[in-house]
């Protein structure tokens, strides 16, 4: 897939990629469970040797849309110089969103490099590690990221616990591990996640390779960012959602159920990437809008041909 995308940056033309999550039922129908990308292509006038390539987020239609559905794409110009498609092609919706995603691709801190130990558990170990300065990363995800510490209280066994493991991040100190647990459960990390994945699995690669970490704030920033990771941690404990799928329990906890902290996270992380404040505005926009839309579609773990 990678060559192949090399292969089109090369032909020339104006590409566009428009990105369904998940059918897009609204063209084929129920019947049909999976991410798609529909490529569109039309020569250029001019004789530049590279393709002009543009975008689009990932969208979640429904039958409802069906009449609107290719009059209401709106397509997003990428930089071939600033982002190479080799290695996947952003789900952007707007130049801002450009602009931002760029300057986050270019910066080479990494947030593997405040973790002390990267490694993965089963759920059921999740409650063995009280008292670690551990992280934990579900890996799946559709309306959030499911980033969580070792649980408070555990729910009533009502079936054996999942099988499928969680990524686990260790810090050397339990600040470390609230100010990590705080910028995971951040906007900023959920947004790069649709923009850059599949919008469902959830890879340790990525969450490794997320382009921020603690040193990137001052020392009175490194202590507020602890503070809201640990009340963070707190607050969402409250929300624990525990569900049943294929005879086996998970848990979940939801950021959004602590939103003012979120906004003061967001900030924080903003402020330190030297990033307009005024992109908060736009990641509570879309982090509502992939919430409510989402609500009512079941994801399904299905990649897109294109997307990374």
């Amino acid at each position: 897939m990678a060559a192949l995308r090399k292969a089109i940056r090369a032909s020339g033309g104006r590409w566009r990629f428009a990105f369904f999550d998940r059918e897009p039922h609204a063209l084929f129908g129920e019947e049909v469970k999976t991410r798609n990308t529909i490529a569109l292509r039309r020569d250029r006038s001019d004789a530049a040797a590279n393709a002009v390539i543009e975008t689009s987020p990932l969208r979640r239609w429904t039958s409802r849309q069906r009449t609107r559905l290719f009059d209401t794409i709106e397509f997003t110009p990428i930089e071939n110089d600033v982002l190479p498609i080799g290695s996947g092609i952003p789900k952007l919706a707007g130049e801002e969103s450009a602009r931002v995603f760029g300057r986050l691709a270019r910066r080479t801190t990494r947030l593997r490099d405040m973790c002390s130990s990267i490694g993965s558990c089963l759920p059921g170990e999740v409650s063995c590690r009280r008292g670690q300065a551990s992280v934990f990363v579900a890996g799946t995800a559709y309306n959030f990221l499911n980033v969580f510490r070792p649980h408070r209280e555990l729910p009533p066994q009502r079936a054996p616990w999942s099988s499928s493991k969680v990524t686990a991040l260790g810090f050397a100190d339990e600040d470390e591990a609230a100010r990590g647990f705080a910028l995971l459960s951040s906007r900023i990390s959920y947004w790069l996640w649709h923009v850059s994945e599949d919008g469902f699995h959830v890879t340790r690669s990525f969450l490794t390779e997320l382009p921020f970490n603690d040193r990137i704030f001052n020392e009175s920033d490194r202590i507020a960012l602890a503070g809201l990771g640990s009340r963070l941690w707190g607050n969402v404990q409250a929300r624990q959602i525990v569900s049943i799928n294929g005879d086996r329990q998970t848990v979940a906890y939801r950021p959004d159920a602590s939103e003012g902290v979120r906004d003061e996270i967001d900030t924080l992380l903003l402020g330190a990437l030297d990033i307009s404040p005024s992109f908060l505005e736009y990641l509570q926009d879309f982090t509502c809008t992939s919430i409510n839309l989402g609500e009512h579609q079941e994801a399904h773990p299905r990649l897109a041909l294109l997307a990374r």
